[in-house]
């Protein structure tokens, strides 16, 4: 008995369809988010980063490409093969986004995992056009092949235990969100702000322990950074942490299976992303094992998205260091949380771009990041932040590790 049955995406969906080609034009206040490929990332819309057009714009987007609850949406030009399932009543128009249009829950998150799957993402690549700029057409995308049960119980079914997956991953990444503000929102309390310093200046009580509040000094002085705690010194990062280069593998090095070796692209915000990483063979790697990494350590950009940040994860096979994407080893275990949790600072990233050189790619050396000035503390303050934040970042690394056997 035949448990599925082929068909292309544009029989299985009411239509497909794609976002406007034209640049509307941003409006300062007022309209309507448009959406773009590069504002759909791991199953998100990242609408941070978007910007709004007028409402004009915006409904005449909308007569050809509204998207609905129960929709699918796809990156179709650059990074292909993104993909949002549209779970909410939408208010944002589409650019450069495939649309499959359906109108049904189950349906819709059929054609989502799917997509997602190997399988589809394997569809996907086989289908890409463009040499200089990956693509895929709306022809491709209305003639993708798809694999469906012909039995809806067994269709919803899946449905169900993926969904459940799915949750339950969703969730893990907003308590890493979570997890993550409350290390930041702590560090700027205490090493930028000196909430706890001003407190006592001004009689107040701290809120913290009082092993903790008698670490905190009750007056500030001047410093070549503006005013800081009294008996706080202006350090460069060069004094808690070394700087280590990834080794510059060339062209031939690279093989299709073998050691995974990490990056620019992989340097994503907090937690290294491994998809889209190149491969060395074994024999290779042993003889460079140095550069092997190792969970829990601490990664940066150099090239392009400098300053950005990110820990390494346990991951089935360990990958190793690339050339332009740098490792920051603290001196001291207990300077790890401290370390990391100043690099991710907006002012930090600032800061990298401000130093980086480059007209048409921003670059930067491992001997300016360490020159980037820190204000320092006590070893004993800083060993208290450690074990009350080193604990948030453990159970970041889990949850995102958890995430992958998940997914």
């Amino acid at each position: 008995m035949q448990t599925r049955i082929e068909i292309i995406a544009s029989e299985f969906c009411s239509s497909v369809r794609d976002g406007t080609h034209d640049s509307p034009k941003e409006v300062l206040s007022g309209g309507k988010p448009l959406v773009t490929t590069k504002h759909l990332k791991s199953g998100k819309i990242d609408f941070d980063n978007t910007y709004n057009i007028s409402e004009e714009d915006f409904d005449k987007i909308n007569k050809r490409s509204k998207v609905d609850k129960w929709d699918v949406l796809i990156s179709m030009i650059g990074t292909v093969g993104e993909v949002y399932l549209v779970d909410e009543e939408p208010d944002y128009a589409i650019k450069n986004l495939g649309l499959f249009k359906i109108g049904d829950e189950i349906d819709s998150k059929w054609l989502y995992f799917y997509l997602k799957s190997k399988i589809g993402q394997n569809q996907i690549r086989f289908l890409l056009q463009g040499s200089t700029q990956q693509y895929i057409s709306l022809k491709s995308l209305r003639s993708f092949p798809l694999f469906v049960p012909n039995d809806d119980k067994e269709k919803e079914k899946i449905i169900n235990f993926l969904s459940a997956l799915e949750s339950k991953i969703k969730l893990n990444q907003k308590m890493n969100q979570t997890l993550e503000e409350v290390a930041k929102t702590l560090f700027k309390s205490w090493f930028i702000d000196f909430d706890p310093v001003r407190a006592k200046a001004e009689g107040r009580s701290t809120g913290l322990s009082k092993e903790i509040s008698d670490l905190f000094p009750d007056s500030f002085e001047e410093s070549e950074l503006g005013e800081i705690p009294r008996g706080w010194q202006v350090d460069p990062l060069s004094q808690i942490t070394s700087f280590k280069n990834g080794f510059a593998f060339k062209s031939k090095d690279w093989s299709d299976i073998g050691a995974p070796v990490i990056k620019i692209g992989n340097v994503k915000p907090l937690i290294l992303d491994i998809d889209g990483c190149s491969f060395i063979s074994d024999e290779l790697a042993e003889l460079h094992i140095e550069y092997l990494l190792s969970r829990g350590d601490i990664m940066i950009g150099m090239t392009g998205y400098v300053g950005e940040t990110c820990l390494v994860p346990k991951l089935k096979r360990m990958p190793y260091q690339n050339q332009r994407v740098g490792k920051l080893i603290p001196n001291e275990e207990y300077l790890n949380a401290f370390l990391f949790s100043f690099l991710r600072q907006s002012k930090f990233k600032k800061k990298v771009e401000e130093i980086s050189q480059g007209s048409a790619q921003q670059n930067v050396s491992g001997a300016s990041i360490l020159e980037i000035k820190f204000i320092n503390s006590s070893n004993e303050l800083i060993k208290q932040f450690s074990g009350i934040t080193s604990a948030l970042f453990e159970k970041i690394l889990f949850n995102y590790e958890e995430n992958l056997i998940l997914t």
